[in-house]
C-alpha cells in the first residue's frame, strides 16, 4: 500500500511539472496580435455578401460547390470578436502557399504570462492541409491538432461529425485577398447536426417548462383595439410580466423573468430562439405569435431590435449583445443596407438593458412591479428623434467618422444615459 502511494506521488509529481512546463512554454508576455478592432470592423459592410454566400451554400448542400472568404470579410469577424469579448484578438493574413490565423488570448493576472498566442498555418492543398499549430513556444503537427479538435467534438457531440466535415474539403486555394474552398456534399452532416440532442438537466427542463408557459400565455392576452393592424408592445410586456410577478410567489423571480423574456422573443421575434431553449412542440410554436404587428416607437424593426437583443442578451454573457447589434448596423453600411442607425442602435441597448435589470436578482422583483402595473414607451425606452438614421459608409465616416472616433463615443455614451434615466430604471 506505501508503495502505491509513493508511485501515485510521484506520477501526480510528474503530471503537475509536466502541465508547469507545458504552461512555461505555452504563456508569452507579449500578444502577438495587436490589430484594433475599430480598424478591423471598418469593412463590415462586406459581410452581407459572405452571409448571403452561405445562405446559397447551405441550400445547395446536396451538391459540390466553391466557397470564398475574403481577407477583410475574415479580419471584419476578428473585430467583431474583439469587441464582443476585449480579451481576444484575432487576425488572418493570406498568402499564396500559406496563410496564417493568429490568436492572442489575454489571461488574468498570474506568475507564468499575460497572454495565450496560437498561430495556424493553413497550406493550398487538394484538401484541408493545416502545416501546423504553434501555441506559444510550443508547435504541433497540423495533423495532430486537427486530430486532437476533431476528436474532442466528436466525443462531446456524441457522433462523427467533426471527423467526417474536413474530409469534404477537396481542395484550398487562396491568394493574398481571398481563400476559396471546393466543398463535397454536405447534406447529410448538415441532417445529422440537425437530429443531435443534448439532454438537458432537471433545472434546464424546469426552466423549459417556464418558456412553454409564457408562450402559451401571451397566445391568450387579450389586446385593446382589436381593429388596429398595429399594436404597442407594451400591450404584451404588462400582462406577460403580471403573470411573471405571480409565478415568482413560489419560484425566483430572476429566473421568471428570464423565462418570460425569452418567450416573448420566440412569440415575437423568431422560433429560431427556441432552438436554445430544448425542444417545444411545433405546435405550439406554429400557435404562438402575436394577431397584431407589434410596434414601438411606431416602428416595427425597432421592435424587432429590442426584442431580440434582450434575447441575446440573456442567451449570451454580458458584452456579447450589444457587440451583435452593433456589428449589424456597420453592416448595414454597404450599399443596399438600410445604412446605420443609431436610432437601432438605441433599441438595442435598451433591450439589453431591459434584459440585465430583469435578471438581475436585486431589481427582478422590482421590475416586475413596475411593468405589471402598467408601462408606456417612454418608461423603457429613450428619446431618439435627434439620432443620425440610414448612414451608408461614406455618409458614416463624413458625419461620424472611423468607429470609436470621438463623436461616435459621445452618441453611443448619450444614448447610455439617456437609458439609465428612464423612469423604469428609477429606485
Amino acid at each position: 500500500m506505501a508503495r502505491f502511494l509513493k508511485i501515485s506521488m510521484w506520477i501526480l509529481i510528474c503530471l503537475l511539472a509536466i502541465f508547469v512546463s507545458l504552461l512555461y512554454f505555452a504563456i508569452d508576455d507579449k500578444p502577438l496580435v495587436v490589430a484594433q478592432s475599430n480598424q478591423q470592423v471598418e469593412s463590415a459592410d462586406s459581410l452581407p455578401v459572405l452571409l448571403d454566400q452561405l445562405k446559397r451554400s447551405l441550400a445547395r448542400s446536396r451538391r459540390h460547390q466553391s466557397i470564398q472568404l475574403k481577407a477583410e470579410q475574415l479580419n471584419s469577424l476578428a473585430g467583431f470578436v474583439q469587441r464582443a469579448k476585449p480579451n481576444i484578438k484575432a487576425q488572418a493574413t493570406l498568402n499564396y502557399q500559406h496563410s496564417v490565423l493568429a490568436i492572442s488570448y489575454q489571461l488574468p493576472s498570474n506568475p507564468f504570462g499575460r497572454f495565450i498566442n496560437v498561430s495556424i498555418w493553413l497550406e493550398t492543398a487538394n484538401e484541408l492541409k493545416i502545416d501546423n499549430v504553434q501555441i506559444g513556444d510550443i508547435r504541433l503537427p497540423g495533423d495532430m491538432a486537427l486530430s486532437l479538435l476533431t476528436w474532442s467534438l466528436d466525443w462531446y457531440s456524441g457522433s462523427q461529425i467533426a471527423s467526417e466535415l474536413p474530409k469534404r474539403i477537396t481542395q484550398v486555394n487562396m491568394d493574398p485577398d481571398k481563400l476559396m474552398f471546393k466543398v463535397a456534399p454536405v447534406y447529410d452532416l448538415l441532417t445529422a447536426m440537425k437530429s443531435l440532442k443534448r439532454e438537458l438537466t432537471e433545472e434546464e427542463q424546469l426552466f423549459q417548462q417556464s418558456i412553454v408557459h409564457y408562450l402559451q400565455f401571451l397566445t391568450q392576452v387579450k389586446v385593446i383595439d382589436l381593429q388596429l393592424p398595429a399594436i404597442s408592445v407594451t400591450q404584451y410586456l404588462g400582462p406577460l410580466f403580471k403573470e411573471a410577478q405571480k409565478r415568482s410567489i413560489n419560484h425566483d423571480a430572476s429566473v421568471e423573468n428570464r423565462a418570460a423574456l425569452l418567450a416573448m422573443a420566440i412569440f415575437d421575434g423568431s422560433r429560431h430562439f427556441a432552438r436554445f431553449t430544448g425542444n417545444i412542440e411545433p405546435a405550439l410554436l406554429k400557435k404562438a405569435k402575436p394577431n397584431h404587428q407589434l410596434l414601438l416607437s411606431h416602428r416595427r424593426d425597432l421592435c424587432q431590435h429590442f426584442i431580440y437583443s434582450a434575447a441575446i442578451e440573456i442567451l449570451s454573457q454580458q458584452g456579447i449583445s450589444i457587440a451583435v447589434g452593433e456589428f449589424k448596423e456597420l453592416m448595414d453600411r454597404s450599399a443596399g443596407g438600410s445604412g446605420f442607425s443609431f436610432a437601432d442602435l438605441s433599441a438595442d441597448m435598451a433591450g439589453i438593458e431591459l434584459a440585465k435589470t430583469a435578471t438581475d436578482p436585486e431589481y427582478a422583483s422590482l421590475i416586475q412591479q413596475k411593468i405589471a402595473r402598467g408601462i408606456s414607451e417612454s418608461d423603457f425606452f429613450p428619446l431618439i428623434a435627434d439620432l443620425p438614421e440610414g448612414l451608408n459608409k461614406q455618409q458614416f465616416n463624413q458625419q461620424i467618422g472611423e468607429v470609436d472616433s470621438q463623436l461616435y463615443q459621445q452618441k453611443r455614451q448619450l444614448i447610455e444615459q439617456r437609458i439609465a434615466n428612464l423612469p423604469l430604471y428609477q429606485n
